[in-house]
């Protein structure tokens, strides 16, 4: 929010002034594009937390007021799907 004052005189020295309020409202939610579901193949060797961040860092979000966000998830870096 913000304010604007205005002041309007005369040239026989009257003076008036008024103060207008500006504001933005941001009504919308930001909106959010999730990669799609992630199948891990089993392996003895796989490397899934690297592949589960490799597969979160493609979510994206964006926001008409503020541009793009960077989108947050839960995932502790260290569980791993049954």
């Amino acid at each position: 929010m913000m304010s604007r004052s205005w002041i309007a005189a005369d040239d026989c020295n009257n003076v008036t002034t008024a103060v207008q309020i500006i504001t933005v409202q941001d009504t919308q939610p930001p909106a959010i594009t999730c990669p799609d579901d992630l199948t891990l193949e089993c392996s003895p060797n796989g490397n899934y937390p690297a592949q589960i961040e490799d597969w979160l860092a493609g979510a994206t979000a964006e926001d008409a007021c503020e541009g793009n966000l960077t989108p947050a998830n839960d995932y502790d870096g260290e569980s791993l799907p049954p």
